[in-house]
């Protein structure tokens, strides 16, 4: 079954380590994503989505979907964001 764009939701953080292209690259995310239910963490990434200063507020607007069958979710970090701990929020 195809995905709707409802369907899916994005759970994102910024990229690290970019250095001077840390703010080009962002923005390629932004508009990579902008038709899709996004939510992100991390001031670089301020203006993808929904963005959020703590795992506790991300994980809380997330939730509030009610994700159910019908949903994807996909969680793309770099490592230091550890989003991995919101994974188990979710099964």
């Amino acid at each position: 079954a195809k995905l709707t764009k409802r369907e899916l939701i994005l759970v994102l953080s910024q990229m690290n380590e970019l250095g001077q292209y840390e703010i080009a690259e962002h923005q390629k995310l932004k508009n990579l994503v902008k038709d899709f239910q996004v939510f992100s963490i991390g001031p670089a990434a301020k203006q993808i989505g929904q963005n959020f200063s703590t795992q506790e507020e991300l994980l809380a607007a997330v939730q509030s979907l009610k994700p159910n069958s019908k949903h994807l979710i996909l969680f793309k970090s770099s490592r230091g964001w550890k989003l991995e701990n919101l994974v188990t929020s979710f099964s």
